[in-house]
């Protein structure tokens, strides 16, 4: 079995289309997005760890969920959505040196917290302080915890800024409406403007600015107003910020000046994330592609139930030999394999299906023959339950690996059927069209399985 390659399945908004692309180079394209000022080179290798944890627990191989808005992609190039990059050949080359470097020094390395992988939230400065997940998220998160950082007022431009935003904006911002002002109703401004006394023609007696009572008649003649009668309305707020972002996990310019300090990406990442683990991923490139997947395989027939006979072969036995061929291939690759018989014995359709709603495969592959009279015996059928749609992926990989290797096969039936039906796990038959005894027959076509597994789960055959 030859290196495989992890690849990510990403969806290009301005392409409209899912483009493959190496894992490690999807890092430096989200790395290049992200990182928009220099940082030291610490603080790139803890990015460069975050980013690799972030596509691990997306992606479907790994029994992530993919992006929610395009199922068939891990995660889409869209930032406010999924995680923004800037296409390899669009980095400049003093950017892409460094972050090329922070990616390979933390090769293979992800976050874990109690064996699973976390949600790396980062941001540019907290301000103080981080805050606790369920603050912003509304739910709790063990691991992203408040931590008092005041790191980032050493290096942080945006420690404490200004920005002002006009009434009208705000209205529109907020959709809100505040009340508008006349020559006898001013607005309230606590500390400001907020205690006023009128007389009954609305000119004002007395009103207090600030921390001084003054006389109507003495703000009229200061500030130079036609009359006493009047109000106010202030034309724009000034926010005084404290910070930048969201304030979750790690702080950007609060990890610079700890870099800068002497400390290391690893030990960075614990001082913002709680009770978490750097480990190193297994360099699942090589001859272990299928780690952690579960494949139930079902050879059709069996003992008193022979199946159909053809060209001196007796499809419950050639159902097995190439279910034999599919286990070996497939636990060579990593995968926990469990077959529904593994001799010449009657397991009924019960027991079959009981055995798949227990085990929760990632697929169960019940392969049998064609015994369709209606079209050539040879042709290979496969059939799924209707709106399967991790099912129909698989088979249609499955498809296109068997036309590549010149064998005859038709497209996807969607059927009622009763495995597939009553499945809890998305199931495959398999009616294997040609019938022969000999070895290399079997191996073929568990190797065209065993590829369209792969492609399935993104990974490509060096």
């Amino acid at each position: 079995m030859g290196q495989e390659k992890i690849k990510i399945d990403v969806y290009y908004r301005e392409k409209k289309k899912i483009c493959s692309t190496n894992l490690e180079e999807q890092i430096l394209n989200i790395l290049a997005f992200d990182i928009k000022e220099h940082f030291h080179i610490e603080v790139l290798k803890a990015h460069a760890i975050m980013i690799r944890t972030y596509l691990f627990k997306k992606m479907r191989r790994f029994d992530g969920r993919g992006c929610a808005l395009h199922p068939q992609a891990d995660i889409c190039n869209d930032p406010n959505h999924c995680m923004g990059c800037i296409e390899t050949k669009d980095i400049p080359k003093d950017i892409k040196e460094p972050l090329e470097t922070a990616i390979k020094d933390t090769a293979h390395r992800v976050i874990t917290f109690g064996g699973s992988f976390i949600h790396p939230y980062y941001h540019h400065t907290c301000g103080g302080a981080t805050q606790n997940a369920e603050n912003f998220l509304g739910n709790t998160i063990r691991y992203t915890r408040k931590v008092l950082c005041d790191h980032c007022k050493h290096t942080s431009p945006h420690w404490q800024t200004t920005v002002d935003i006009s009434i009208e904006e705000m209205e529109k911002l907020l959709n809100v409406r505040f009340p508008k002002s006349t020559p006898l109703q001013g607005a309230t401004v606590s500390n400001i403007i907020d205690q006023v006394e009128r007389d009954q023609e609305g000119r004002i007696v007395n009103i207090k600015i600030g921390d001084k009572w003054m006389k109507g008649t003495e703000i009229q003649q200061k500030l130079g107003l036609p009359s006493s009668r009047f109000g106010w309305q202030p034309t724009k707020f000034r926010f005084y910020v404290q910070g930048k972002g969201h304030g979750l996990g790690l702080c950007q310019y609060g990890a610079q000046k700890l870099a800068l300090d002497g400390m290391k990406a690893e030990e960075i990442l614990k001082y913002y994330f709680t009770g978490i683990q750097i480990e190193r991923i297994p360099q699942w490139s090589i001859n272990m592609p299928l780690q952690g997947k579960i494949i139930l395989i079902d050879p059709g027939h069996g003992g008193k139930d022979k199946g159909i006979f053809k060209q001196n072969v007796q499809e419950k036995d050639r159902n097995l030999k190439i279910a034999l061929h599919l286990e070996k291939i497939l636990k060579e690759a990593g995968s926990t394999v469990v077959l529904t018989r593994t001799e010449d014995k009657y397991v009924s359709l019960g027991q079959r299906l009981a055995i798949n709603n227990k085990l929760h495969p990632h697929f169960m592959l019940s392969i049998h023959g064609n015994d369709n009279p209606a079209i050539k015996s040879t042709v290979n059928q496969i059939y799924i339950y209707p709106g399967d749609e991790e099912a129909y992926r698989l088979g249609q990989n499955i498809i296109s690996e068997f036309k590549d290797n010149g064998l005859d096969v038709q497209e996807i039936i969607e059927g009622d059927l009763f495995l597939t039906r009553e499945s809890k796990n998305s199931t495959l038959i398999l009616d294997i069209g040609y019938f022969s005894s000999q070895e290399d027959y079997g191996a073929k076509i568990a190797t065209c399985i065993y590829h369209a597994l792969l492609s399935y789960w993104t990974i490509d055959k060096a």
